[in-house]
């Protein structure tokens, strides 16, 4: 059984999953990545958003 996937994965060629996935596939891995990207830099500002209150002084309007 391994020998002949080994032998199907060579004939294959280069791609490790012959399949070229749906359309909405592709966009829901798209819209992954977006949010991941988003969220990161929703928490960076965050993050610097705490860090400069604590370095403002207290007293100043």
């Amino acid at each position: 059984m391994l020998t002949r996937w080994v032998r199907e994965a060579g004939a294959g060629g280069g791609k490790a999953f012959p399949g070229a996935g749906t359309p909405r596939d592709e966009e829901m891995a798209r819209l992954k990545r977006e949010l991941s990207k988003v969220t990161r830099e929703r928490d960076f500002l965050k993050d610097a958003a705490a860090y400069f209150a604590k370095q403002s002084p207290s007293g100043t309007r």
